[in-house]
């Protein structure tokens, strides 16, 4: 998209050249300055490596961000202070680096979210540690019976949290399955689409008057119609990876819980062994399961912070600009002809879309870390009064958050989802609805299940 506009920033400079008097030339050729700048260094993020002279420390994609940041700037210039023609182009340029940046930061965060479950994984390593050692501290202080039937007990409540984690497991499993068959059927119609495109835009090659018109209309809303429809696909495809993610911090817990069961288990067993070092064992398991709470929650610490920085910021972001650009969309829908309406228009839902995909996202993974503090706080035995309030504390803001998202989501009259389906309905026919409708239906649903009670 960034490059087919490429040709018409260089028209349009050409067109523009000594034009008007001296001051309005001046300004024509500072804007033509800021566009050629814009467009040199747009034109720079699809090099795929990082030019001599550059910090070559720096990853690809952190440089990439860099280019279209430095861009953003230089079309402002030009939309402030260019002639109409000018000012159009850069308004679109502007809009398709808003959406390129807002998806760097959706998949970086999708990446870094699934990074984060291994700080999950050593919270419930060192829970599991502090059940074990709490559970010991009561058995070398009390009676063998009562701890044992303690243990016993624990074990019941891991195997049923375990028993649920196995049904979200299941639950995830058909969610990247239908995922995964939806994409590929939008995928499907999308290269029927586009190969319906190359039929039409050949007959209209050799044909002449209105009809040569009437076939190229033709072959170019079907090319539109294949943009949509693997536009659809990336973003399911995208809905399936992070359910991946999810996927792989389930089965994680569910390993973790079943080593927990074996070693509460395996104490159980030992009981009845207990000899005349009573004294000293009830001291080092005592300090054990102080310290392993402590360092559980030194990794619950680590896993907020690393979520609010990595994941929750890069999402409010990227909502933002996907929202900046379809506004802009929305605006450029208002001028021009009936194929450059109706693109803008194409490209507004687009971008609705997907602002609604990032703000589902964020909601569901906002759910998910949320409930995987409550299980840590429920599951654990041996935390104190001031450590469990410290994790309700986490999980009450947390809800508190997710709430302010679904109100930005899913609100009656100003929320991004339901408007964005009004769009998707009014681009629907009787004959073809739009692809966008049954996905945003399915990001209702993911963000209504993970709505936190």
């Amino acid at each position: 998209m960034l490059r087919s506009l490429f040709l018409t920033v260089s028209t349009v400079v050409l067109l523009s050249a000594g034009a008007g008097c001296d001051q309005q030339a001046q300004s024509n050729q500072q804007a033509e300055k800021a566009l050629a700048d814009a467009t040199a260094l747009i034109a720079r993020t699809d090099l795929r490596y990082i030019p001599a002279g550059e910090e070559q420390e720096q990853s690809w994609a952190t440089y990439r961000e860099k280019l279209f940041k430095e861009a953003l700037p230089q079309l402002d210039q030009v939309i402030a202070d260019a002639p109409e023609a000018q000012k159009n182009v850069a308004q679109q340029l502007k809009a398709q680096v808003l959406l390129s940046l807002a998806r760097m930061k959706a998949d970086n965060a999708v990446r870094e979210f699934r990074d984060i479950s291994s700080y999950s994984g050593a919270a419930l390593e060192q829970l599991a540690t502090t059940n074990t050692s709490g559970l010991r501290v009561q058995s070398l202080s009390f009676s063998e019976k009562p701890a044992i039937d303690s243990l016993d007990k624990t074990m019941d409540q891991l195997k049923k949290q375990q028993a649920q984690l196995a049904s979200q497991r299941d639950q995830l499993k058909k969610q990247i399955t239908d995922l995964t068959a939806q994409a590929k059927k939008l995928r499907d119609d999308a290269q029927a689409k586009m190969a319906e495109s190359d039929t039409l835009s050949r007959k209209g090659f050799v044909a002449s008057g209105q009809e040569k018109y009437k076939l190229e209309d033709d072959s170019a809303d079907a090319e539109l119609a294949s943009a949509g429809l693997i536009a659809q696909a990336e973003q399911l495809e995208a809905q399936a990876e992070n359910n991946q993610s999810l996927l792989s911090m389930v089965n994680r817990q569910i390993e973790l819980i079943a080593a927990n069961v074996a070693s509460l288990d395996e104490a159980a067993k030992s009981a009845a062994k207990r000899d005349k070092t009573r004294d000293e064992s009830l001291q080092a398991s005592r300090g054990a399961s102080v310290a392993s709470a402590n360092n559980a929650l030194v990794s619950v610490q680590a896993m907020l912070d690393r979520f609010q920085t990595d994941v929750d910021v890069p999402l409010e972001e990227a909502a933002k600009g996907f929202g900046q650009a379809a506004d802009i969309f929305a605006a450029a829908s208002k001028s021009g002809d009936a194929d450059a309406r109706r693109a803008a228009n194409q490209s507004e839902l687009t971008a609705r879309v997907d602002q609604v995909q990032t703000l589902t996202s964020h909601v569901v993974a906002i759910g998910d870390l949320a409930r995987f503090i409550r299980f840590l706080n429920t599951a654990s035995l041996n935390l104190t009064s001031e450590q469990k309030q410290a994790l309700q504390k986490a999980y009450d803001q947390l809800q508190t958050h997710q709430a302010e998202l679904i109100a930005q989501l899913t609100a009656e009259d100003t929320g991004v989802l339901p408007q964005t389906m009004t769009m998707a309905n009014e681009a629907s026919t009787s004959d073809a609805p739009s692809p966008a409708v049954g996905t945003l239906q399915t990001y209702q649903q993911m963000a209504s299940a993970a709505t936190l009670k």
